[in-house]
């Protein structure tokens, strides 16, 4: 998927797996609302109500729906949710970022 840097998809296989406890290599809209959630950016109902159309548009045609969405599924969405700062996601991870960094020149 284009967009990301290798480590960005490294840590974006990182996320995925930890949602994919049973190792099938898919996730559901749930799962992606959990990641929302470990996050600390809980979704209301109009809020889950665009991830789903988000999801659903986004992987419209190439082969994956909301009920399983595989590796590259997860990348499309994800490139998709960051993009568009959905729920603040890109501003919480730029912050988390920030902090990483931080912690590492201090170290």
């Amino acid at each position: 998927c284009s967009g990301y840097t290798r480590r960005e998809v490294y840590d974006l296989r990182q996320v995925f797996g930890m949602q994919d406890v049973e190792n099938h290599g898919i996730l559901t809209a749930q799962h992606l609302r959990s990641i929302f959630a470990d996050l600390g950016l809980p979704l209301n109902q109009p809020k889950r109500q665009d991830l789903y159309a988000t999801i659903q548009t986004t992987l419209k045609g190439v082969g994956g729906s909301m009920t399983s969405i595989d590796f590259s599924g997860f990348l499309l969405v994800m490139q998709k949710l960051l993009e568009t700062n959905f729920a603040g996601l890109r501003d919480r991870c730029n912050e988390l970022v920030s902090k990483t960094n931080s912690g590492a020149n201090h170290a």
